[in-house]
């Protein structure tokens, strides 16, 4: 979605394509780095929240993918909506077909 800004210009961004957006090829890499880092620092994660838009879940997906850890989406953890697509997240009927639990 900010990627949509750079690369596309403001109006752009601001086009329901956006809505929810997916990770981009870069922020896949950032989350496979954090998974990366999981193994290696050997933490010891009991559960992972993440916030309810599509690019939060999709980087703990991939973040913890190495894990048997228990996910949890939590409406408190998402952005504040500021008018925008990206900030606005699909029904939870999408969302758990995406994601089942």
């Amino acid at each position: 979605s900010n990627s949509a800004a750079r690369l596309k210009g403001k109006e752009q961004y601001k086009s329901t394509e956006w809505l929810d957006a997916r990770l981009t090829d870069l922020g896949k890499k950032q989350a496979a780095d954090i998974s990366q880092f999981v193994l290696t620092a050997e933490l010891q994660v009991e559960l992972v929240l993440v916030s309810p838009l599509r690019r939060a879940t999709e980087t703990g997906c991939i973040a913890f993918a190495s894990r048997s850890v228990p996910f949890a989406a939590c409406e408190l953890l998402r952005e504040r909506a500021h008018g925008n697509p990206c900030d606005r997240r699909r029904p939870r009927s999408e969302l758990h077909r995406e994601f089942p639990a």
